[in-house]
C-alpha cells in the first residue's frame, strides 16, 4: 500500500472510530431504555441525545464515502456479501433517526421508548457481527449474500457491540443526566461493565485462535500495541485528573473504544482484508485517490466544524 493509499486508510480509519464512538453512545442510550426506571428519566435520556444524533451519523457517510473511492474491490466485496444486513441496519438507523426528530410532536412519545431499545439492539448487533466478519476476513468472495453473521464468532462479536454501545450510553446518561435520575444505577453500571469486559475478552479470543494470522500480527506488532495502552494509561490518569466524577465515566468508556479499533486497524493494515493483501484492482488508481483525498480535505474540516457546533452546549465552560 504507498503512502496516499495509507492516508485514505488512515483517514477512513479515524472516521470509522468516531462513528463507533459517536453513534455508539447514541445507540447505546436506547439500548439502555428499559433500565431507566421513569418515565421523565427515559425522555430526558432522549433529549440528551436529540442535538446530536445527525451529527454523529456523519461520520459514517464520510467513512463509507471514502471506502468507495479509495478501495472500490473492498467496497464492492463487502457490500453484496452482507447486502441484506446492511438494508437492514441503514433502516433501523433511519426509524431511529425518525423517532428523534418527531418525538415531541407523537401524542404518546413514550410508546416508542420500545421502538428505540429494538432499533439500538439490532442494530447494534448487526455491526458487531459485520465487523467480526470482516475483520475475520469471512464472508467476503464474489458470491453475493456469502456473509454469515450467525456464526457464533461473528455472534459474540454482535454481543459485544451491543454491551459496549450500552456501557458509552450509560456513561453518556451518567454525565449528561440530573445526579438523581442516575445515581441509583451504580450497581447497575458496574454490572454492565465487568460483564462488557469479560464478554470483549472472550472475544479478542475466540478471534486470535479462529484466524491465526490476526495472532501473528499482534505478535509482530507488540511494541506498536504496548504504545497504544501506554497512551491510553496516561490519557486516563489525565482524565481522572483533570475531568470531574460525572464526565470521566464517558471519557474512560471513549478511550478504551479509540484504543481498541486503532490496535484493530494496525494489526490489519497493510491488509484491507485480514489474509488478503491489497493489490491493485482493490485501490484506486493513484489519480483518483488525489482526486478523492482533495475532496476529504475540504468536507473533513466542515464536518468536524458541523460535529464541534452540534456539541457546543457541552463544550461551554
Amino acid at each position: 500500500m504507498d503512502t496516499l493509499a495509507t492516508v485514505l486508510y488512515i483517514l477512513i480509519a479515524l472516521a470509522l472510530s468516531l462513528y463507533f464512538l459517536l453513534d455508539g453512545y447514541t445507540l447505546g442510550v436506547g439500548l439502555n431504555m428499559p433500565f431507566l426506571g421513569h418515565k421523565q428519566t427515559r425522555e430526558h435520556a432522549v433529549h440528551s441525545v436529540t442535538p446530536f444524533w445527525d451529527a454523529n451519523q456523519t461520520w459514517l457517510v464520510f467513512a463509507v464515502s471514502a471506502l468507495y473511492g479509495a478501495f472500490p474491490g473492498l467496497y464492492s466485496a463487502i457490500l453484496p456479501a452482507f447486502y441484506i444486513e446492511i438494508v437492514v441496519l441503514l433502516m433501523l438507523l433511519f426509524v431511529r433517526g425518525i423517532v428523534f426528530e418527531f418525538y415531541e410532536k407523537f401524542s404518546h412519545p413514550e410508546r416508542f421508548h420500545t421502538l428505540l431499545f429494538v432499533a439500538a439492539l439490532v442494530a447494534a448487533f448487526l455491526q458487531g457481527a459485520i465487523a467480526t466478519q470482516i475483520l475475520m476476513g469471512q464472508g467476503l468472495s464474489d458470491e453475493p449474500g456469502h456473509g454469515d453473521i450467525w456464526q457464533y464468532e461473528s455472534a459474540l462479536g454482535g454481543a459485544v457491540f451491543i454491551l459496549g454501545y450500552a456501557v458509552l450510553g450509560s456513561a453518556w446518561l451518567r454525565m449528561t443526566l440530573p445526579r438523581a435520575s442516575t445515581d441509583a444505577q451504580s450497581t447497575y453500571r458496574l454490572i454492565l461493565g465487568i460483564v462488557a469486559f469479560l464478554v470483549l475478552v472472550i472475544w479478542i479470543v475466540i478471534c486470535l485462535i479462529e484466524q491465526p494470522l490476526l495472532a501473528a500480527r499482534v505478535g509482530e506488532r507488540g511494541g506498536v500495541i504496548a504504545g497504544f495502552a501506554a497512551i491510553g494509561i496516561v490519557s486516563a490518569i489525565a482524565i481522572k485528573s483533570f475531568a470531574n466524577t460525572r464526565a470521566a465515566a464517558f471519557s474512560w468508556a471513549a478511550c478504551s473504544v479509540m484504543l481498541l479499533t486503532s490496535i484493530v486497524y494496525v494489526c490489519v493494515y497493510p491488509d484491507l482484508v485480514i489474509g488478503s493483501p491489497a493489490d491493485e484492482g482493490a485501490i484506486a488508481p493513484h489519480a483518483s485517490q488525489l482526486f478523492l483525498l482533495v475532496g476529504l480535505a475540504i468536507a473533513l474540516p466542515m464536518i468536524v466544524t458541523y460535529t464541534l457546533y452540534s456539541y457546543r452546549s457541552l463544550l461551554k465552560p
